[in-house]
């Protein structure tokens, strides 16, 4: 189900999405609070504003890439400023993340 509470740049991240029945918005899944969440995939998509651009938040990433991958999650990071200037270069991370996103 998608959230009213969606920044433009997660609105516009969320029409590149494929299957958006499957999506969720705005879930906290394991501990971690994420911007989509594909249920049957276990896709996680993470969007960051530019306070979390700091070389502490890249540790943090790394540790919960593989806490989450242990578990069978794939993470994805995203900046809203990413989203909102750089579209091609979101949208080949998107297809880059998993082959379920076809951001044609």
């Amino acid at each position: 189900m998608l959230s009213q509470q969606l920044s433009a740049e997660e609105k516009q991240l969320f029409s590149w999405l494929p299957d958006q029945e499957k999506w969720q918005s705005n879930q906290i899944v394991e501990g971690l609070f994420c911007s989509f969440f594909h249920t049957e995939k276990k896709l996680l998509i993470v969007v960051e504003d530019d306070a979390h651009d700091h070389p502490d938040a890249y540790t943090y990433r790394e540790i919960l890439q593989k806490e989450l991958a242990a578990k069978g999650y794939k993470l994805l990071f995203l900046s809203s400023w990413e989203i909102g200037h750089s579209s091609d270069i979101v949208r080949k991370k998107l297809g880059e993340f998993s082959p379920v996103i076809n951001t044609k």
